[in-house]
């Protein structure tokens, strides 16, 4: 009876389309994250559906979940999106309206108004976050750095952070993000500061705005209003709440290059450039190869630059090696460097003069084209030996060369015809095998003997892992034990030790949890390291249980 109502409730026809939008709180601090849920009753959209936000917030979608009810006879269906929904900017702002399209039925929902307040005066002194670029004005082509600082006076655990979207740049991709942690202490009170340097190439000519990028991190929940105190956990450790904090945006006038003085020959670098040229040696024998190393430095993109050409003559042959391209992001601002090798094959004797290398450039300081340049190359070339001539002695010796053609002294033996093979089919022959034959038993119980023996002697990784030194050098040695930690927990849960995040480590308890979180904190947001390789080295012992 129940399946056959079962059976005539899915039969039965369902209402019609609705949409509901709900939202955690309509009244949101700066930096604050919510949860923002658009609802599909008995319908489905086609896709995520997509509304628009305004520019005080940041929505992000998480994911969906269905549920299906069944009440009076009528079965209900009901499809969550989820979207994270970050403060960004003081003020009023809108949510929606929304309009989808739900199986060929257009359904509305008006906008939701947020209000979004600054923080309070005390938390904005404990944590803040600041965003600057090296160069407001940047030309095209010019490499610029995006800086983020992380400043906060209270331990911060799982610090992440979302780039900004940066309209008329483009992330640099022969350079890769730098940051650094340091310390700061301004009367008295110490400051931990998370630098994050990104490298950008400006790309679109006129007026553009960057982007708030977004700092996430978990920090002390704050106190309770009725009684003043933080919350604290089992473990008596303060409360986290995960918090994000924006930048401002950034205001930015990309300008052309000037067309005024730009040369015909001009090489497509911006910045300021350095040019040196080493050859690794000034006398040479004719027809052996000299090199000329030439080093171009600067604060521009080399990646894909080649030198300008040199023209074989009657005199010497230029053969240029692909270059050597490295690019790094320093807190002064963006550093590359290229190295070029050319091999230079002197053709006659004398003197000879490689002419030098000119490389015209823009350079934003000066506002104006100018040429980096190298100078010549004189080369001594000594007569050397002539192929074929052995009646010339040895340049480097002085010697005759006493080198003789190959001679033949014998005739090869010929194989024997066909598929003919010769074999000793005597009783003298075979002894060698039928000696063996009683042996071949003893070796495969020997085998066996030896593979079961390398079976029990199998390291058991535990007591590998515990087996590990603990390094006396403090950075070496959080290192380590952060290395042992996510060793450790990917044995016990089965994973690789790369997938170790909260999540994965929540089945094995709170105080698993609790362990990663402070070794993060130690190692990347400058909490306490104290007591840290006592509790891993537990950890490893217990067999990754606590």
């Amino acid at each position: 009876m129940s399946v056959f109502l079962l059976i005539l409730a899915l039969c039965c026809p369902a209402m019609a389309a609705r949409i509901q939008v709900q939202v955690e709180e309509s009244s949101l601090v700066l930096g604050q994250t919510v949860t923002l849920e658009v609802q599909i009753i008995d319908g489905r959209v086609t896709g995520v559906p997509e509304f628009p936000v305004g520019a005080g917030l940041r929505a992000r979608y998480r994911g969906q979940g269905q549920t299906r009810s069944i009440i009076n006879m009528k079965t209900t269906q009901l499809v969550r999106y989820s979207y994270q929904l970050t403060a960004l900017t003081e003020g009023d702002w809108k949510v929606g309206p929304f309009d989808l399209d739900v199986g060929g039925q257009r359904l509305t929902h008006p906008p939701l108004l947020i209000e979004v307040t600054a923080a309070s005066k005390g938390e904005q002194e404990q944590v803040s976050v600041r965003a600057e670029l090296s160069d407001e004005a940047p030309y095209v082509g010019e490499l610029v750095t995006y800086h983020l600082a992380f400043r906060r006076q209270v331990d911060a655990h799982n610090i992440r952070w979302t780039p900004p979207e940066t309209p008329g740049f483009i992330v640099e991709p022969s350079a890769e993000l730098a940051q650094r942690d340091r310390s700061q202490i301004n009367n008295g009170v110490e400051t931990a500061v998370l630098d994050i340097h990104l490298p950008l190439r400006a790309t679109g000519v006129g007026k553009q705005t960057i982007s708030p990028a977004v700092i996430t991190a978990d920090l002390p929940a704050p106190p309770d209003p009725r009684t003043g105190r933080r919350p604290v956990d089992v473990f008596g450790r303060y409360r986290l709440r995960s918090k994000s904090l924006p930048t401002t945006p950034l205001a930015v006038e990309v300008r052309p290059l000037p067309s005024a003085g730009r040369p015909p020959n001009f090489s497509g670098l911006v910045g300021a450039f350095t040019l040196e040229l080493a050859a690794s040696d000034t006398t040479v024998v004719r027809e052996e190869t000299v090199t000329v190393t030439v080093t171009l430095q600067g604060t521009g993109v080399l990646a894909g630059f080649v030198l300008p050409a040199v023209a074989d003559t009657d005199q010497y042959r230029v053969y240029d090696d692909s270059p050597t391209v490295e690019t790094i992001v320093t807190e002064a601002g963006v550093v590359s460097k290229a190295v070029f090798r050319r091999a230079i094959v002197p053709l006659a004797e004398g003197t000879m003069t490689i002419p030098g290398i000119e490389i015209p450039v823009f350079d934003p300081a000066q506002g104006a084209y100018v040429t980096v340049a190298s100078p010549p190359v004189g080369l001594r070339v000594l007569p050397g030996v002539a192929s074929g001539d052995e009646s010339v002695q040895r340049f480097s010796t002085g010697q005759d060369d006493r080198r003789r053609d190959v001679e033949a002294l014998g005739d090869d033996i010929l194989p024997a015809p066909g598929d003919i093979t010769v074999a000793d089919r005597t009783f003298a022959g075979a002894l060698p095998v039928m000696a063996l034959l009683p042996m071949l038993p003893l070796f495969g119980f020997a085998v066996l003997g030896v593979r079961a023996v390398a079976a029990r002697r199998r390291s058991d990784p535990w007591a590998e892992l515990a087996s590990r030194a603990v390094p006396s050098a403090a950075d070496q040695r959080m290192a380590m034990i952060s290395s042992l930690f996510r060793d450790a927990a990917a044995l016990r849960i089965g994973c690789t030790p790369s997938e170790i995040d909260k999540n994965r480590l929540e089945p094995l308890g709170e105080a698993v949890v609790a362990l990663y979180l402070d070794l993060e904190s130690a190692r990347y947001g400058g909490g306490a390291a104290e007591g840290l390789v006592t509790r891993v080295q537990a950890f490893v012992a217990n067999r990754g249980t606590i």
